[in-house]
């Protein structure tokens, strides 16, 4: 004879015995049941031999939550389809999916929403503009871009960002030195 033991609902020990053990918290199962220690005994129809329930009626019956669907890793877009019933970590997951189109979006846990990190969008802006003008410099020849045409530019590519501007002067001197030496 199989029986498990209940303590709120929830199966906290399955065993074989000769006889069921006295007290409400036993319950006989037939050697097919297939719950394990943890589950709630509402999962189950006891009236069919202690068969687990279907899933529409367990959620009909609020005894578990239906996610499947699409959800994808809020740190790194990662997809990943879920096919069975229950609970997911909204933790590290959600099923907001993100623009495929943009490589900046990072998720916001504040909004629940993906967004745009400016930063992030910014600074790659300024690699691709640093890396061309690097190019320039190191073009054969080496060309020097003067002090007035280089102040000229940045200022155009960079109106009220002096710290960028100096950013960038700064590694093209680098560069000019190099140069230089070589």
């Amino acid at each position: 004879m199989e029986y498990i033991e209940i303590k709120d609902n929830i199966i906290i020990a399955h065993f074989c015995a000769q006889e069921l053990p006295i007290g409400s918290q036993y319950r006989e199962v037939y050697d097919s049941f297939n719950g394990s220690v943890g589950d709630n005994i509402n999962l189950f129809d006891w009236n069919n031999q202690g068969e687990k329930k279907s899933d529409s009626e367990l959620i009909t019956q609020g005894l578990v939550e239906d996610h499947r669907g699409t959800y994808y890793d809020k740190a790194t877009k990662e997809s990943f389809e879920l096919t069975e019933i229950g609970v997911i970590s909204l933790d590290t997951w959600t099923n907001i999916e993100p623009d495929s189109k943009d490589r900046f979006q990072t998720w916001d846990e504040t909004q629940n929403i993906w967004v745009i990190d400016e930063s992030a969008k910014q600074k790659a802006q300024i690699e691709r503009q640093l890396f061309g003008l690097k190019q320039q410099l190191s073009d054969g020849d080496y060309k020097v871009i003067k002090a007035f045409e280089l102040n000229t530019t940045l200022e155009m590519l960079y109106p009220g960002e002096p710290l960028i501007r100096q950013t960038l002067r700064d590694e093209i001197n680098v560069l000019e030195i190099n140069a230089v030496k070589e």
